[in-house]
């Protein structure tokens, strides 16, 4: 039984929905719509719904609804600032997509990206028989091999980066099988299967990613199938709680015994609302700060390809904040990634008077990505790609999931973008001047 303070927990969900009903009746384009109601799901199921647990003080209620209002103010702002943005990108982005379904190239790319998956289950060893006999999953080894010593395999290493600069691309190229669900479906769950036997294990996050990309994309792109959706989904749900809850406690090396769907969806509530309970206010009442010179350096070196240059120092949010939980050095038994919510997160960055510039700070990006992409039919699964990032990955993972992924793996797509939106003004300009003379 999950123990909640009914009282608090009803103004939370009141008082977050109201907010949120009126901030995007301001937000006037569906895919930012979305976007923001995306952004204010997780932030209460992340954040806001622990904060009606008993070990969770009142002050922690006054961050969550001043971050929320962060979100709920300062997204429709940057939505119209950016609107302009908006039109511009998809005027220049439509023509160079609008050949996806005739052109074979979009087809291979998808291919590529599926070998540059499985290049590791062929080189250094040859292991593409585990496919077909997959390892146990193995959590406790998987996590002692990140802080290991391990000779670098640049091809790999290469190839790794190649992917996750192809990462955008590819879900623009699922553009092709926009009305066939089915082989989206195949793809996206095939790729995981292929990390998972790489790894010897795999979170269920990419799981839920996968489904709750589909389920966007579907909703937008085929309304008439919307009610079929939500059904399925709902049916869905209780068989994804217990498969989760079995194999979380498989891959740390458990025996499932009887298990109820009750327990499973208690449990997984519970994991998946109780950052505030476990690490929020620990963080809060630490007094600990990062070092935000190490924090902006962190940033402004994300897009350097550590291919090239190995490892730069910066900080590091959430190992930081798990060496303040566990008190102890990073590999050490016992010591885990913790994840501490967003709200916890701001106030460990900014401060306990600055901690809604996390809100406005996130706000900005998300509102100024979703304008890049939104006016563009052909970029449909990226758009769900990149809500369930901010919606999900962020609300979960904190802004150290989110920033490596928004600035690396789309550093490619940026560029095209930047040639393709600026290139036509080139060209009028230099007929202007033309003209001129």
């Amino acid at each position: 039984m999950i123990n909640l303070k009914i009282h608090i927990l009803f103004i939370i969900l009141v008082g977050s929905i109201i907010l949120g009903i009126i901030a995007v009746k301001f937000v006037k384009r569906i895919w930012s719509r979305i976007m923001l109601i995306g952004i204010l799901i997780g932030l209460l199921l992340y954040s806001g719904i622990g904060a009606a647990y008993p070990e969770v003080t009142a002050i922690y209620l006054i961050y969550y609804f001043c971050f929320f209002l962060s979100i709920v103010l300062f997204f429709p702002f940057f939505n119209i600032i950016f609107s302009s943005t908006s039109r511009i990108s998809g005027r220049a982005l439509k023509p160079l997509f609008e050949r996806i379904d005739r052109q074979f190239g979009w087809s291979i790319l998808i291919w590529i990206y599926f070998f540059l998956h499985i290049l590791p289950l062929v080189y250094p060893d040859f292991r593409l028989y585990q496919l077909i006999s997959p390892p146990t999953p193995d959590l406790p080894y998987a996590l002692a091999m990140r802080f290991y010593p391990q000779e670098t395999n640049y091809l790999l290493k290469i190839a790794s980066y190649i992917q996750i600069l192809l990462t955008p691309i590819f879900y623009v190229a699922l553009y092709r099988y926009r009305n066939r669900i089915v082989p989206v479906i195949m793809i996206l769950f095939g790729l995981i299967y292929i990390q998972y036997v790489d790894k010897g294990t795999i979170g269920r996050s990419p799981v839920f990613m996968a489904m709750l990309l589909i389920f966007i994309a579907i909703w937008v792109n085929h309304p008439r199938y919307r009610k079929h959706v939500v059904v399925v989904g709902i049916a869905l749900l209780p068989v994804f709680f217990v498969a989760s809850y079995m194999y979380s406690i498989i891959r740390i090396g458990g025996q499932v015994h009887d298990i109820s769907l009750a327990d499973a969806t208690l449990n997984i509530i519970n994991s998946e609302t109780s950052f505030p309970k476990n690490v929020g206010m620990v963080i809060i009442e630490s007094g600990e700060k990062v070092d935000f010179i190490s924090y902006m350096k962190w940033i402004l070196t994300l897009p350097i390809p550590k291919v090239l240059t190995g490892e730069i120092e910066g900080a590091r949010i959430n190992y930081e904040i798990s060496d303040i939980i566990f008190a102890t050095s990073r590999g050490e038994r016992g010591w885990h990634v913790v994840l501490p919510g967003l709200i916890s997160e701001s106030v460990y960055i900014y401060g306990h008077y600055f901690f809604f510039f996390h809100g406005i700070f996130i706000a900005f990006i998300a509102a100024f990505i979703i304008c890049l992409i939104e006016r563009t039919p052909q970029l449909l699964f990226l758009k769900a790609y990149v809500i369930v990032l901010f919606a999900y990955v962020l609300n979960r993972g904190g802004i150290a999931a989110l920033l490596p992924t928004i600035i690396n793996q789309f550093l490619l797509f940026y560029l095209i973008i930047f040639v393709v939106v600026f290139k036509p003004y080139h060209h009028r300009r230099v007929k202007t001047k033309i003209t001129e003379l």
